[in-house]
């Protein structure tokens, strides 16, 4: 569908990590806009309430996107949670369950593609996952020992 593994929406850069999942930090209500038109069919909101300072809160996201007609889905986490095996198969449960592709969003794309990381241990090469994740921006060697036992759990 996207011709680059990078796209420039209003105000935010959103990186694809695979087929069907981007990831961003700060999303604006422009952004979201653009996010529709670019094709995006889904956005996922993992900020915990207390971490909108400046930017909109669930309600104004969930009504701009949904009034983009996109599907839009909630799932406030802090940075400590993602790694948690219970919280991403939860994550990934609801990933699968939306139209692709999905941009998930953050404050900066981190927690994100934490998120991504552990979803995706079992179905790809840790050092394959690892190296997405950096060439992306984001250093996630920190959590190798999670992925390494979500893998050989679910791969």
């Amino acid at each position: 569908m996207f011709k680059t593994d990078a796209i420039k929406l209003a105000d935010t850069k959103v990186r694809k990590l695979d087929d069907g999942y981007w990831t961003a930090g700060y999303i604006t209500p422009q952004d979201i806009a653009m996010a529709a038109a670019c094709g995006f069919k889904s956005i996922v909101n993992i900020l915990p309430k207390d971490d909108t300072d400046q930017h909109m809160t669930d309600a104004q996201a969930k009504e701009l996107v949904e009034t983009a007609s996109l599907e839009y889905r909630y799932m406030p986490l802090y940075g400590h949670q993602v790694n948690n095996e219970y919280i991403a198969t939860a994550y990934g449960s609801m990933i699968k369950e939306l139209q692709k592709p999905v941009l998930t969003y953050c404050r900066s794309g981190t927690r994100v593609t934490l998120l991504w990381a552990m979803i995706r241990a079992g179905n790809l090469d840790v050092d394959d996952i690892l190296d997405r994740a950096l060439n992306n921006g984001y250093d996630i060697e920190v959590i190798k020992e999670d992925l390494e036992k979500m893998a050989k759990k679910y791969g």
